[in-house]
């Protein structure tokens, strides 16, 4: 593709389209041209051979050229995993998506809200590259936002994803006081900046209700601490999981995933602290209850459906489709704050049920609400760094409701 000046009121462009691949088909071809005052012509290739070029007189410079402006062609190639038809529009069009409004209310040992937005923002039918930005707030955080951009490659899973993706973010978050207590001083306010790089594999054909998949993931990330007290704190997280989801039978399934990461560099708060608590890892225990400077856990999960019949409508918002359940098991060790070896306080388990609601937004944006319930089977007076986080301990039961896709 490319354009000359043929005057002060007269533009040439020039367009060649070419067929690749071993059987291409014989068939019409539109190419419609837009210059830059709004005019549009379009010209008919007839297919024939392997190649045409098409040439536009125009009175000004071209805005946008599109192939097939119709959608009438079948663009397939054997071994691609692109969507044929991105290079059919230059420039391409952009999307901005929201992909989903999550919350987590928390009920032990304080009623507690974490909640988190999610768009994305890349070129209309490129499976290869995207933005994501997240806002979000948690037990440890009080304001934060991450921006990433992603890499696609390998297998097409569904006509809009590929398999595997390659990721780099930077965030910036407001530390929770509470959280950047050291031993002996009061809570100090602060600054966390994170840069991350990350691999990860999904097979997984839906989000919202997997019937079976599998994911594996793996990363990296730098974080800088930076207190209200002028105090720098750098430190490093490396992290690794698996999770595959088998089909059992129609409507059951069995659910599996091992998780761990380890922190390093110069530790001394406890929001520097990975936890192995909380609503993503053991939910029979709180975040701040199983801090630690690494942890290992892994969780089993039978999952079952009772009814995909229902449409019960709440305020024209709300669509219920269906509710299903999830009885877990789940175990963990994790380190103290203060070394990397394990004492006797170290082995944490819990078991629970999970109800499963599956809904939609005003009819077009799915969400699955989750009512866990989980009961510590291990119970210890642990500390970090001075501050003790017994008081989670005698909660007898674990309950958090949330919304967003599952685990």
């Amino acid at each position: 593709m490319h354009s000359e000046r043929l005057g002060k009121h007269a533009w040439r462009h020039v367009a060649r389209v070419i067929k690749i691949g071993e059987h291409a088909p014989v068939e019409p071809v539109e190419v419609r041209a837009t210059d830059g005052k709004g005019n549009a012509q379009t010209q008919t290739w007839d297919g024939n051979g392997r190649e045409h070029t098409y040439v536009f007189e125009m009175a000004a410079s071209l805005s946008l050229i599109e192939i097939d402006p119709r959608g009438r062609l079948v663009e397939e190639l054997p071994g691609s995993h692109d969507d044929l038809k991105f290079d059919d529009r230059r420039p391409p069009r952009w999307k901005f998506i929201y992909n989903n409004f999550g919350g987590l209310l928390r009920f032990f040992p304080t009623l507690g809200l974490d909640l988190s937005l999610d768009f994305s923002l890349a070129r209309i039918l490129d499976l290869r590259h995207g933005l994501r930005f997240v806002v979000y707030r948690s037990e440890a955080t009080e304001i934060g936002v991450t921006a990433s951009y992603s890499y696609g490659f390998g297998n097409k899973i569904t006509a809009a994803r590929l398999s595997s993706a390659l990721g780099v973010s930077l965030g910036v978050s407001r530390i929770d006081p509470s959280f950047a207590q050291a031993i002996g001083a009061a809570p100090t306010p602060g600054t966390l900046l994170t840069a991350s790089a990350s691999w990860g594999y999904d097979d997984r054909l839906f989000v919202w209700e997997p019937m079976r998949a599998l994911s594996l993931g793996a990363g990296l990330a730098v974080d800088e601490a930076v207190l209200d007290s002028g105090q720098v704190l750098s430190q490093g997280v490396a992290s690794l999981g698996w999770e595959s989801i088998l089909a059992l039978a129609d409507g059951h399934g069995l659910a599996m995933t091992v998780d761990g990461a380890g922190t390093f560099g110069d530790l001394k708060i406890a929001r520097q602290m990975l936890s192995v608590g909380g609503a993503s890892a053991l939910r029979g225990y709180d975040v701040a209850s199983l801090l630690g400077r690494w942890y290992a856990f892994g969780r089993v999960e039978w999952r079952h459906m009772y009814t995909h019949e229902l449409d019960i409508n709440f305020l024209h918002s709300l669509y219920v489709r269906g509710i299903g359940g999830g009885l877990f098991a789940e175990a963990g060790i994790v380190s103290p704050c203060e070394s990397y070896a394990l004492d006797d306080k170290s082995f944490a388990a819990d078991v629970g049920y999970s109800v499963r609601i599956f809904a939609d937004w005003f009819g077009v944006s799915q969400t699955t609400l989750n009512l866990d319930f989980a009961v510590p089977i291990v119970r210890h007076d642990r500390s970090c760094f001075g501050q003790l986080a017994s008081e989670t301990n005698s909660v007898p039961i674990g309950f958090y409701f949330s919304f967003g896709p599952p685990w």
